[in-house]
């Protein structure tokens, strides 16, 4: 029984390829990217909690509506009195509060889409930069330049609370998602405040104060409200309101300021995006980075669908960039498409099959033997132990790959001394020729070094017959006196970072 010749294998230059986790696998199935130019700085995002999912983007002279499903426009408005800053879903998604420079808050029916305001909130001297619905829907809160926060009966339009302690903008409120009483705003005046409504006014409904270090432009509560994010400068801080307000963590991986947080996939992970162009993603267990996104200008809104299937990114140049992730329903479905046709096609290929049935038993089949292959030239030297001659064939080829196949395959049978030794200077041009174009690639230098040593331990005797042999080996051992230096500097980083690493983790 005769056993089929191995041939040559070509030797591929091996790239170390960086596994991606799970968690990079995720945030890039986000793709078919949508970017629209809009008719100003997109400075709030905001997406409705209830199905289908759609989502309101403001700019300073509008407020617009778009599908979640298309990622287009449905309606808009436009008549205010200056410029508009923020735009926020109530929980059930039938109302909409717009808030304007002259520190008027309107609502609106979007839910019958009606374009002129259902109720107007009136109290504010200054522009109103934040409002946030409370979780029983029937009041807002709503955070002014002024330096007060306000909560309003949206049924009266009356109002209910004025929270007074900042010295500066109030730029962010929030509810606690556990206690309807308990709110808390963040100011540029560096300080969060956490207020109480069921405390009295005399005694002050101000029970904790949070000292972020930089104007805040940003908070969210994480955990059941157990713990409070906010954001300022370059900075975001991670406090426990349950333990009187510690500091548990402050992350600084931005290097511009950070101008939005938000939360998605229920919770378990932190957004944050800033100006300078990036959106990073958290774990919110070990608050390490997960994923980052590079968009094309400073970055003022951010905001994920309830589903997960959306990430809209608003910047200062008025662009408008959506990405959307198929949703794995729609994935089912067509893996089930798939599935029907084939079962279609197997069973016509099954009738098909029985309807011959009668015919192909009467067929007498040939089952013809193996053909040999051919083999390659240089394969067949190799076969014959003609080591030298197949090495001269495969140069003659001029593939990098094949020769480096042919020179492992030597080396692994111990033939390389033999294969190169007896070479006249003709003979001898091509092999050095090849080691000094390729010596220096880091994917074939260990075994081309090995090869080039041996070359000059066999020739260095007869140095000096041939000008154009002795140009050549000074050349080539040019070259491997800076590949050595390269290795030996290279190994001095790899062991100044290992200790690096050692440190850090001691």
């Amino acid at each position: 029984m005769s056993i089929d010749f191995k041939r040559i294998q070509k030797i591929k230059r091996s790239v170390s390829k960086v596994q991606s986790t799970p968690e990079e696998k995720y945030w890039k199935k986000f793709k078919y990217p949508v970017l629209s130019q809009q008719f100003g700085a997109v400075t709030h995002i905001d997406f409705a909690q209830t199905k289908p999912y759609n989502f309101s983007i403001t700019c300073p002279s509008r407020v617009q509506i778009f599908s979640c499903a298309s990622s287009s426009e449905q309606f808009s408005f436009s008549k205010f009195q200056g410029p508009v800053y923020v735009s926020k879903f109530r929980k059930d998604g039938n109302l909409l509060a717009v808030a304007e420079d002259s520190g008027v808050t309107k609502i609106f029916d979007v839910l019958h889409n009606k374009k002129h305001p259902v109720r107007s909130l009136k109290k504010h001297k200054r522009a109103v930069r934040s409002c946030y619905f409370s979780n029983n829907n029937t009041t807002i809160l709503t955070c002014s330049d002024d330096k007060t926060a306000k909560i309003w009966d949206i049924p009266t339009e009356t109002e209910i609370e004025t929270f007074l302690g900042h010295q500066d903008y109030v730029r962010s409120g929030i509810q606690n998602s556990d206690q309807e009483s308990l709110w808390a705003t963040g100011s540029y005046d560096h300080k969060i405040k956490l207020w109480d409504q069921r405390i009295s006014e005399k005694d002050g409904k101000n029970i904790l104060t949070l000292d972020h270090g930089s104007p805040v432009e940003s908070i969210i509560s994480l955990r059941s409200g157990g713990l409070l994010v906010s954001a300022g400068s370059n900075e975001i801080k991670i406090w426990d309101v349950i333990s009187g307000g510690k500091l548990v963590q402050t992350l600084d991986n931005h290097q511009k300021t950070v101008s939005v947080l938000t939360t998605c996939r229920n919770g378990s992970r932190l957004l944050s995006a800033g100006l300078d162009q990036l959106v990073k993603v958290y774990d919110v267990t070990s608050f390490s980075i997960l994923h980052t996104m590079k968009f094309p200008a400073p970055i003022l809104s951010l905001a994920v669908s309830p589903n997960d299937t959306h990430i809209a990114v608003g910047m200062s140049n008025g662009q408008l960039a959506i990405r959307h992730r198929k949703e794995k329903e729609e994935s089912e479905r067509e893996k089930e498409t798939v599935k029907t046709k084939f079962d279609k096609d197997f069973q016509f290929f099954l009738s098909r099959e029985n309807i011959n049935r009668d015919l192909m038993n009467d067929v007498n089949f040939l089952v013809g033997q193996k053909r040999a292959t051919k083999l390659k030239k240089y394969d067949e030297l190799l076969k014959k132990f003609q080591y030298s001659k197949s090495l001269d064939t495969v140069l003659k080829n001029d593939n990098v790959e094949l020769t480096i196949g042919l020179l492992e395959e030597l080396h692994s049978r111990n033939s390389l001394r033999r294969a190169l030794a007896g070479r006249n200077d003709k003979e001898l041009r091509p092999i050095l020729e090849f080691l000094i174009t390729n010596i220096t690639n880091s994917g074939y230098s260990k075994l081309l070094i090995q090869v080039a040593s041996i070359l000059i331990e066999i020739y260095s005797k007869v140095l000096g017959q041939s000008p154009m042999i002795d140009d050549l080996f000074i050349t080539l051992n040019q070259k491997m006196k800076v590949e050595l230096e390269t290795q030996k500097e290279l190994a001095k980083i790899l062991g100044g970072l290992d200790l690096l690493f050692q440190t850090s983790l001691k």
